[in-house]
C-alpha cells in the first residue's frame, strides 16, 4: 500500500471540501460551522504536506492495519480528519483524528500489540498488524 499516494488523495478531497466551503457552495450554511470547518482543513492540509516515515509506534500520521473481529482493516491517523473514507487499490482506509476514540487507543502501540478501544457501552478488540 502506497502512503504517498493516499495521502496525495487524502488532500486532494480536502482541499475540494475547502474550496467549495470557502466560495459559500457547502450544505451546511452555518457561518460558525462552516468556519470551524475551514479552519480545521486549513490545519489538516498544512499539516499534511509531507507522509511521515513509518516508526515502530503509532504517532500521529501513521497509516495502521489491524485486525477487528477476523478481519483487517486501514486506519490514517492525521489531524482534522473525521472519519473520511478513502478507497484506495480496493481496501477501504478511515482516516481518523488522533483524538478520536481509536486513535487515542492506539497511539503508542506496537505492531503485534492487542488493544480495546471504549466508545460508549462498546468495547472494541482490537490488534495492530502493521504500521506504514
Amino acid at each position: 500500500m502506497d502512503k504517498a499516494d493516499i495521502i496525495t488523495q487524502l488532500r486532494a478531497q480536502f482541499q475540494e471540501e475547502f474550496d467549495t466551503l470557502n466560495r459559500g457552495k457547502g450544505v451546511d450554511q452555518n457561518p460558525e460551522r462552516v468556519q470551524k470547518r475551514l479552519e480545521e482543513l486549513k490545519h489538516t492540509l498544512e499539516a499534511n504536506q509531507e507522509v511521515t516515515t513509518p516508526k515502530e509506534t503509532i504517532d500521529i500520521g501513521a497509516l495502521v492495519t489491524y485486525k477487528e473481529v477476523g478481519k483487517d482493516f486501514f486506519c490514517l491517523i492525521l489531524p482534522g480528519c473525521l472519519g473520511d473514507m478513502l478507497d484506495h487499490d480496493g481496501k477501504k482506509i478511515a482516516c481518523v483524528s488522533p483524538d478520536s476514540h481509536i486513535a487515542a487507543a492506539m497511539l503508542g502501540k506496537r505492531a503485534g500489540d492487542e488493544l480495546q478501544v471504549q466508545s460508549g457501552k462498546i468495547t472494541r478488540k482490537l490488534k495492530v498488524l502493521s504500521i506504514l
